[in-house]
């Protein structure tokens, strides 16, 4: 198993629920996918950053976020 399907695969089987963005350094914005997983008793909230500059420079990457239920 990779280092990107290790960090993935807490979101498999977990569902598209909306849209992030974040302000970066230099007028950046930052996206990603806020996505929902449910587990018995209770659900986890997951953000997949897109971490890839404007000019598409490089392969791209990704960035996974746990958030708490309180944000």
């Amino acid at each position: 198993m990779s280092y990107h399907e290790d960090m993935l695969r807490p979101i498999v089987g977990a569902k598209i629920v909306g849209l992030a963005d974040c302000p970066g350094e230099m007028n950046e914005q930052y996206v990603g996918l806020v996505v929902r997983k449910t587990l018995p008793g209770r659900d986890k909230t997951f953000v997949i950053w897109a971490e890839r500059d404007p000019e598409g420079n490089g392969p791209g990457a990704f960035g996974l976020q746990e958030v708490d239920e309180g944000e």
